[in-house]
């Protein structure tokens, strides 16, 4: 300050610099704020949707044999038993033919034979060779697919595991996941 008569041009130019500054960095985290809001607003509509699937599906029957779309159903025969050959609906030969305990092609990521139940390549041509069922809930304007795949006679006779996915795109071309996975069994 130079005597009583008020700042200098350049502590005020000094003063708005910094002030300008803090501003900038307090944009930044204002912008990474709503980019974080946004992603787990997607994150738990995702969540919704599987869960409800889920719920969905435990209270349908086992078997319907009255319905030809029945949601439980291994539509594209990849399930336990079904792939005999890697000629089969997935390309992989995931059961254990030889009855050594180990699978005759490739297992999942945990060396668990899987079933298809990872196979979520419902974009590319041949949707029907992957995912057993799939839709496209009105949220959000259709922004989410929900698929599941079916494994009948995993991991125990009489039982079938239903993994379900819920994806969505964001940015145009980035895709994000959730998988949820249940047992269910037949009761007699």
């Amino acid at each position: 300050m130079i005597g009583s008569k008020g700042f200098s041009i350049l502590e005020v130019l000094f003063g708005i610099t910094v002030f300008m500054v803090g501003m900038l960095g307090i944009a930044a985290l204002q912008i990474s704020s709503v980019q974080g809001n946004y992603f787990s607003s997607n994150l738990t509509e995702a969540t919704f949707l599987a869960t409800s699937k889920f719920e969905e599906l435990m209270d349908l029957p086992y078997d319907d044999p009255d319905d030809p779309d029945d949601p439980l159903d291994d539509r594209n025969g990849d399930s336990a038993g079904q792939d005999n050959n890697a000629a089969g609906p997935d390309g992989v030969d995931d059961d254990d033919d030889d009855d050594d305990g180990n699978p005759d092609g490739i297992s999942g990521p945990d060396d668990v034979i899987n079933f298809g139940l990872d196979a979520t390549d419902y974009t590319s041509p041949g949707v029907a060779l992957f995912v057993d069922h799939s839709e496209n809930p009105p949220r959000r304007g259709g922004m989410y697919v929900v698929s599941w795949n079916v494994a009948v006679d995993h991991p125990l006779p009489n039982c079938k595991t239903v993994k379900v996915w819920v994806e969505w795109t964001i940015k145009g071309d980035r895709k994000e996941r959730i998988s949820m996975a249940m047992v269910k069994e037949e009761v007699k």
